[in-house]
C-alpha cells in the first residue's frame, strides 16, 4: 500500500496523516513520531517516540477477523497520538508542585 490516510477526529484534536510506504507507516503529532512496520507473521511493530526520542509505545498489533492490520495501526496509533497531543496541552497549564511545610519548632 502507498499513498496517505487521514484520521479526523471527532473531539476537535488535529488530522493525523498516516503515510504509508510498502510495509511501512509514518504519523506525527505535537513532537510525537509514529512509525510501524508489518512483520514476517502477519503482526506489525509499531512505536511511538516524542520530541526527545523518548520512547511512548512500542507495541505489536495483529489483524482481527473483524478488523485489518491498517485499520489496528490507525485506530491505535491515533489513540495514542491524540493522548500525547492531549498532554502536551495540558503540560504548560499543569500546577507547579506544592511547597512542602515544615513545622518550626
Amino acid at each position: 500500500m502507498h499513498g496517505n490516510i487521514e484520521s479526523i477526529s471527532i473531539d476537535g484534536a488535529p488530522t493525523i496523516e498516516f503515510r504509508f510506504a510498502g510495509d511501512t507507516v509514518t504519523a506525527d503529532l505535537a513532537g510525537a513520531h509514529l512509525y510501524a512496520e508489518v512483520r514476517g507473521d502477519g503482526g506489525c511493530d509499531m512505536r511511538i517516540t516524542d520530541a526527545d526520542n523518548f520512547v511512548l509505545a512500542n507495541i505489536v498489533l495483529n489483524e482481527r477477523a473483524e478488523r485489518t492490520l491498517t485499520e489496528n495501526v490507525m485506530d491505535i496509533g491515533s489513540a495514542l497520538l491524540w493522548s500525547h497531543w492531549r498532554f502536551t496541552q495540558a503540560k504548560p497549564s499543569m500546577s507547579p508542585p506544592a511547597e512542602k511545610l515544615t513545622e518550626s519548632r
